[in-house]
């Protein structure tokens, strides 16, 4: 299995962890600051997804990186930066669990991302899993 088809899913998932460690560290206070470290991770992501864009599709079982895959992924991670930014605001108003906001986007992009490049219903359905988990989480 070739891990680099996923990093880009990996990248992102990883910037969500980070955050909800950050928080346990972060004094209440800066926790607002919180939501340009995921700005700062997924512009890192979406600079990694443009190197990605020339290469040769591959694929492995249920997952293809063509340039269609490359092209959404890199639009799912630009409406997510443009989410979290418009949610930066209204962090200070928030008394608690906006850490938890800003992980729950990069968990649902991270779905985003898999369904972009599912090739078989399979991954598409676990994709399409990930993303409902993390809204209907979201949504409580």
């Amino acid at each position: 299995m070739d891990v680099t088809l996923i990093s880009l899913e990996i990248g992102i998932t990883l910037t969500g962890i980070i955050i909800l460690l950050a928080d346990l560290w972060t004094p209440s206070e800066n926790k607002a600051r919180l939501g340009w470290i995921a700005i700062g991770g997924l512009i890192a992501v979406f600079c990694y997804n443009f190197n990605t864009f020339d290469q040769a599709a591959a694929a492995i079982n249920g997952y293809s990186k063509d340039g269609l895959a490359v092209y959404f992924q890199g639009f799912f991670v630009m409406a997510a930066i443009l989410v979290i930014l418009l949610t930066i605001s209204y962090a200070p108003r928030v008394k608690s669990g906006i850490s938890e906001l800003y992980a729950l986007i990069c968990f649902a992009l991270a779905g985003m991302c898999f369904a972009a490049g599912a090739n078989s219903f399979t991954m598409l359905f676990v994709a399409v899993e990930l993303i409902t988990i993390s809204l209907y989480v979201l949504t409580s």
